[in-house]
This record gives C-alpha cells, sequence and structure tokens, in this order.
C-alpha cells in the first residue's frame, strides 16, 4: 500500500533488533520487533518509535498460523492492540492479550 508523503524508513537504532520491520505512515512511522513464544498461536511484539523508544510491547494471538521464520509484511493497521501482517498472500490479524508498561 503505497501513501501519499510517507516517511522513508530512517537508521535503525542500536536497540532495535536487525528482525525488526519499519512500517511507515504519513508523518510517523514505527519499527515492529517479533519474537516467539512457546505458546503455537501467540507472538511477542514489541514497538519503537523511529529513534527507538519502546512505545508498546505485548502478547499476541494471531487468527491463523504465522511462521516468523517464512517472510512476512507488516500492513495497515499495525498499532499497539492489533498488528497486522501479509505471509504469502494471506492476510493475518493479531491481537493484544497482554500488554506491558510502556517506554522503559
Amino acid at each position: 500500500m503505497d501513501l501519499p508523503d510517507i516517511l522513508p524508513p530512517p537508521r535503525r537504532p542500536s536497540n532495535v533488533s536487525e528482525n525488526a520491520q519499519w512500517l511507515s505512515g504519513e508523518g510517523a512511522g514505527s519499527w515492529f520487533d517479533f519474537a516467539p513464544v512457546d505458546t503455537v498461536d501467540c507472538v511477542y511484539i514489541q514497538r519503537y518509535s523511529d529513534v527507538g523508544i519502546l512505545e508498546c510491547a505485548s502478547l499476541f494471538r494471531s487468527d491463523a498460523p504465522l511462521h516468523l521464520e517464512t517472510p512476512f509484511q507488516i500492513t495497515y493497521p499495525s498499532h499497539c492492540q492489533k498488528v497486522t501482517v501479509v505471509q504469502q498472500g494471506k492476510r493475518i490479524q493479531l491481537k493484544a492479550i497482554k500488554n506491558e508498561t510502556l517506554a522503559r
């Protein structure tokens, strides 16, 4: 999805994982970092600002299998309560089930 005047990815802050994906928006954007957990249908996601400030972190439950070892692309809508990705042409929704404190 191309939006007018979206921000290009900034230089990745040193505290943001090399695996994190940048999601651009108009006037803002965020880094999303995905990490596996022991529960099959869940993933741990941290969202960082463009300069590396932790904005939110949560355990998310997906509505379909998400395989972190297989390429996927974050897309809209994505925020601290819901994250959307596309993997192998399938749109997958993830919803926050356990929020953690903001910005350490």
